[in-house]
């Protein structure tokens, strides 16, 4: 049908809550002619705004969990050195190499 029709544009935005999806909205002004013999045409059109829809993801604070926290391996070093230290100091509280004298 021959007229001028306004179109609303919009992104809708998705369900993923890393991503900020734009809000946006772009008016679309179409104007149908008849050409007379019955066939309809586009005769102009204007937009109103970009036509760029732009969206932000954004990465997680944290890195996903892949096994142990990163953590126990610095608990795992710090008992071994402790325990290397504590047989240096009995080692050496009981005088060391009992051959050596």
């Amino acid at each position: 049908m021959p007229g001028t029709y306004k179109l609303l544009v919009w992104e809708a935005s998705g369900k993923d809550h890393l991503i900020k999806y734009d809000s946006h909205k772009v008016t679309v002004t179409v104007t149908i002619t008849d050409d007379g013999s019955g066939q309809l045409a586009i005769s102009s059109y204007q937009v109103s705004g970009s036509t760029t829809f732009t969206n932000y993801v954004y990465r997680p604070a944290t890195l996903p969990k892949t096994g142990l926290p990163t953590y126990w391996g610095l608990i795992t070093a710090v008992i071994v050195a402790l325990m290397f230290a504590l047989a240096a100091a009995v080692w050496s509280v009981r005088g060391g190499r009992k051959g050596a004298r």
